[in-house]
């Protein structure tokens, strides 16, 4: 099931919903299995070690599920690139708050201070939500009739020739 398309790692063509929501779904399973397996106290490590090469052996497959899910509903696959980097801004603005590092020096006093990371935090988080709920919405969006542009050359030839018989 984990591999079982043959275009796990094809960003070309197209993806339904429900191939995209089946995988996310088995994705989660398998990590809640894993988790649940590997105690996080008493594993030193193990666990985080094992969701990380979970998380790079499927990295792959799951952009390009992803790629190819925008592409049915008529979206070019440059649309994640921006998500993803919006959501590497919100997170690094989330994760800069969380260090306290004081962006704002003219700001004296330790209750300015943390007025100001506290609106950085928010600033980010609400950069990060946004951009998850756009993620959902467009993976949860029907299928566009016009994202036929995105099917394979092969699909195309095809049909083509189909057609004329």
């Amino acid at each position: 099931m984990l591999f079982r398309s043959k275009k796990y790692a094809t960003f070309k063509g197209r993806a339904s919903r429900g191939e995209f929501w089946w995988w996310i779904l088995c994705n989660c399973i398998i990590i809640a299995v894993l988790d649940a397996i590997i105690d996080g106290d008493a594993a030193n490590g193990i666990q985080r070690t094992v969701n990380a090469i979970w998380g790079l052996a499927t990295i792959i497959p799951s952009l390009a599920l992803s790629v190819r899910r925008l592409h049915d509903i008529n979206k070019p696959g440059t649309t994640l690139v921006i998500l993803y980097v919006a959501d590497l801004i919100g997170a690094t603005v989330i994760g800069i708050s969380l260090m306290g590092i004081r962006f704002i020096p003219a700001m004296d006093g330790i209750g300015k201070s943390y007025l100001a990371g506290l609106l950085l935090f928010l600033f980010g988080l609400a950069i990060f939500l946004a951009t998850s709920i756009i993620f959902i919405v467009l993976m949860a969006r029907k299928t566009d009739p016009a994202g036929v542009r995105f099917r394979s050359e092969e699909r195309r030839v095809g049909k083509e020739c189909r057609s004329r018989w």
